[in-house]
């Protein structure tokens, strides 16, 4: 059981921030589609600290890695934007499409 949390909340890191930025956006309001984007990014960033932390107290649970802290501090941002950029361009693209074809 000790080993699924971390993959739990893995996947919650990848899975979070792109279900917060789709779900039941239109994406005709800029205001509240730049809103949403913001608060992926730091559930993303959140959840990815909370997995450094998970997994560093299951291996060492004495000492936590300053380096490992630090490059999610400051870089921990940058996967969950990837993906509100992706999840973005993919929905756009779609809406676009959908628009275009009256599907």
């Amino acid at each position: 059981m000790s080993e699924m949390i971390p993959k739990i909340i893995f996947f919650m890191a990848i899975a979070a921030p792109v279900i917060v930025f789709t779900y039941r956006n239109r994406f005709n309001n800029f205001k509240k589609t730049f809103l949403r984007a913001i608060i992926a990014i730091l559930l993303g960033w959140l959840l990815i600290y909370c997995y450094l932390i998970v997994v560093q107290s299951a291996l060492e649970p004495q000492e936590i890695n300053g380096a490992a802290n630090a490059f999610v501090s400051v870089l921990g941002w940058a996967f969950p934007t990837a993906l509100v950029v992706v999840a973005w361009l993919l929905k756009k693209f779609l809406l676009g499409l959908s628009s275009i074809y009256e599907i």
